[in-house]
């Protein structure tokens, strides 16, 4: 699953342009587009950072986010997040993804 999910997001960034992620905005943007191929994009970029996520820190946040929660659950806590906060939409897309799922499923400490 993760293979495939990497093999996606590479995919993705080759095909459609290593920019159309690059901040905040364009992730925005893309997630509030209404069209499917927009749609697709912000789902599977959102969706590969919580599955990075799932093993790795990214950028020093961490999140462990529960078997339960779906990929469009992810991605409505990360737009929610973008939406309240505007003023941090010029950092890269991957960074406040990361930061807003380690708010949203904090790992608790054993």
């Amino acid at each position: 699953m993760r293979m495939t999910l990497a093999l996606v997001l590479l995919l993705l960034t080759c095909c459609v342009g290593a920019n159309v992620f690059k901040t905040g905005y364009g992730l925005h943007n893309e997630c509030n587009n209404e069209s499917s191929k927009a749609q697709s994009y912000c789902l599977g970029f959102v969706t590969g950072v919580a599955e990075v996520l799932d093993s790795n820190a990214v950028n020093g946040y961490s999140a462990c986010v529960p078997n339960k929660v779906n990929q469009g659950e992810v991605r409505d806590i990360v737009v929610k997040f973008l939406e309240d906060h505007p003023e941090l939409r010029h950092y890269e897309a991957h960074v406040l993804i990361a930061r807003a799922l380690s708010e949203a499923f904090p790992c608790l400490k054993k």
